[in-house]
């Protein structure tokens, strides 16, 4: 009777065992197909069905340029501390000034709700005298 005991043991580690190789297996394979990559936000692929925030409700005036403004008046804005502030200034004097409202994606720790915040307070001056809302 004890040599049918180890039988159905062995069996069972057996089986046990098959099954623990297969999943090592398994998860060698797939596991080296995956590739991942970084990739920055890119604000035009952005779902342009809705709008970011209308910003023809406010006035121009008391709205901070975010291409000259301090750490100071950056951290004025709703959701923006001294991190933040530090990031954006970082941000323009490594790739220049911004251009338009959507580029501000690309600093790190902007969203696209963080952008909807402070889209009502920001004004980007592209030139002496041109600006874009």
């Amino acid at each position: 009777m004890k040599k049918i005991e180890h039988k159905w043991l062995y069996f069972g580690l057996g089986i046990l065992l098959g099954i623990f190789l297969s999943g090592i297996l398994f998860l060698t394979v797939f596991d080296h197909n995956r590739d991942v990559f970084f990739t920055l936000p890119q604000p035009w692929l952005i779902d342009q069905s809705e709008p970011l925030t209308s910003v023809a409700l406010f006035d121009n005036e008391g709205k901070i340029n975010p291409n000259t403004a301090t750490k100071e008046e950056l951290m004025d804005l709703p959701g923006i501390g001294p991190v933040k502030a530090m990031a954006i200034i970082e941000f323009r004097e490594k790739y220049g000034p911004f251009t338009e409202v959507a580029e501000m994606l690309y600093v790190p720790g902007i969203g696209k709700k963080q952008l909807d915040q402070i889209v009502p307070y920001i004004e980007i001056q592209l030139e002496e005298g041109k600006h874009e809302p």
